[in-house]
């Protein structure tokens, strides 16, 4: 009777243990996936003044959290007279008017939490306005399109992969926010990721807008944490169970 019980103390002991892991584990995931917040998806903060660097004579209120670069604008639907081109709130990221080779839009660094393995998804919405539609005359084939990038640095920022979700064409509907996203695991060296959002056009003359607004993303102990919850549910459960079955 006496090594019975014994061996349930043992037992009980080695669940609270593990309890106490889950608990530390839970604990550890919800603060990666705290710092691997993007700031401001909605682009609904200004502050400062980005002055554009197609067009220096442009100068408009600047995204908080964003490298805007090119023809990549924080606007409000007051400005576009489009109460439409900002999905939720007042504003959006208009990329608009790119020459051959050339990228209009805004990126953001997540440079906590990243690690080699972890796969991690941008998703978001875009929308191509039949008032100003993404087009290129002449060559016809060659048509301007926007894209959501997810990629990965290493500790000194430099590039080592990345991730295109699929273009985004006039062709696949207008005046409609699509939803898009990109989903890439973290390769080996890498440190922290790059969300860019952009319209890239081809030679000859390529013209049109697209939005893009509401930008998350998500990175992969979101699910670890939705499992480390479920084993600790399952710990008590089977310590509760014990417990009664020794009384």
């Amino acid at each position: 009777m006496n090594q019975a019980r014994s061996l349930n103390g043992r037992g009980t002991a080695v669940i609270r243990f593990l309890e106490r892991a889950a608990v530390v584990w839970i604990v550890s995931l919800t603060a990666i996936a705290t710092d691997a917040q993007l700031l401001n998806g909605s682009f609904e903060l200004g502050y400062g003044l980005y002055t554009n660097t197609s067009n220096p004579s442009s100068v408009t209120t600047a995204a908080v959290g964003w490298v805007q670069y090119g023809n990549g604008l924080r606007i409000s639907t007051n400005e576009t007279g489009d109460a439409n081109s900002a999905r939720t709130g007042a504003f959006s990221l208009q990329c608009f008017g790119s020459n051959f080779g050339q990228s209009e839009g805004a990126c953001q660094e997540i440079a906590d939490g990243v690690s080699p393995g972890q796969t991690w998804t941008i998703s978001g919405y875009a929308r191509i306005p039949s008032s100003d539609p993404l087009t290129n005359a002449s060559p016809i084939g060659m048509q301007p399109f926007g894209c959501l990038r997810l990629a990965f640095m290493d500790t000194n920022g430099a590039e080592i992969d990345y991730f295109d979700a699929p273009d985004i064409y006039s062709a696949d509907g207008l005046d409609t926010w699509l939803s898009v996203s990109v989903t890439g695991t973290a390769p080996a060296g890498a440190a922290r990721l790059k969300v860019d959002v952009m319209e890239i056009g081809f030679f000859g003359n390529p013209s049109g807008t697209i939005y893009f607004d509401d930008l998350t993303v998500i990175p992969e102990p979101s699910t670890f944490l939705l499992v480390s919850m479920s084993l600790l549910g399952g710990f008590r459960m089977y310590s509760r169970r014990k417990n009664r079955h020794t009384d």
